[in-house]
């Protein structure tokens, strides 16, 4: 993840749940859940984002 999200392959810079599993399933083969890729974030400590606007029709 060190590289960014946009040398993953994403057009944009952001990482979100969906994408972390995904790069884990590519790169370890292994299919977690997203409570799973949080649970990982959380216990490693990764600062938590949130969008500065809320999403279209929330």
């Amino acid at each position: 993840m060190a590289l960014g999200p946009t040398e993953h392959g994403w057009e944009d810079q952001r990482w979100t749940l969906a994408r972390i599993k995904e790069l884990i399933a590519r790169r370890f083969r292994i299919d977690c859940s997203m409570a799973t890729v949080w649970r990982l974030l959380h216990r490693r400590e990764c600062p938590w984002q949130s969008p500065r606007t809320p999403a279209p029709g929330a």
